[in-house]
């Protein structure tokens, strides 16, 4: 650290971590999973889930839960750079989008 210091390299301090942290769960078989729910998971659903997500992934799961209310329900699951999108938020857009493209072609007859 001394040395990014003296250089001026101190911004530098945080890409470091980052690349040590997936040197360290690769050496250990580890992957880290960020799931974003509109509450706090409950211990069992978190239980359920990381046994759920470490048999797909095939390694020890380190899960990180994150609340963000604008997903109305159901969960996001991001795990190794790629997010699963099961948010009702999701669902509904996705019908919104099938209904107005509905009446884009009964508008057109």
């Amino acid at each position: 650290m001394y040395a990014l210091l003296e250089r001026n390299r101190m911004a530098l301090l945080p890409a470091i971590a980052a690349q040590f942290d997936r040197s360290m769960d690769e050496w250990l078989n580890t992957v880290e999973v960020t799931v974003v729910t509109v509450v706090p998971l409950a211990e069992d659903l978190r239980g359920r889930l990381v046994k759920a997500l470490e048999r797909l992934a095939d390694k020890t799961v380190r899960l990180r839960n994150e609340i963000d209310p604008s997903i109305v329900a159901g969960l996001v699951v991001y795990m190794w750079g790629v997010y699963f999108d099961f948010s009702l938020r999701t669902r509904l857009e996705g019908l919104r989008q099938l209904l107005l493209a509905e009446e884009g072609t009964q508008d057109g007859y």
